[in-house]
């Protein structure tokens, strides 16, 4: 069985699965912050929609 590091390491060697892992790492923590602001704020998903 491959191990996840080994697997990790091997396909961010890709500098095309490096730049899309990365664009998805941001993108992750982004939707992480704005949930963790939301739940704050002690609003819900459509409340947060509407404004």
């Amino acid at each position: 069985m491959i191990k996840y590091e080994s697997l990790r390491e091997k396909l961010l060697a890709n500098p095309e699965v490096k730049k899309e892992y990365e664009a998805s790492s941001l993108e992750y923590e982004i939707s992480y912050a704005l949930i963790l602001s939301r739940i704050k704020a002690n609003m819900t998903q459509e409340e947060v929609a509407k404004k």
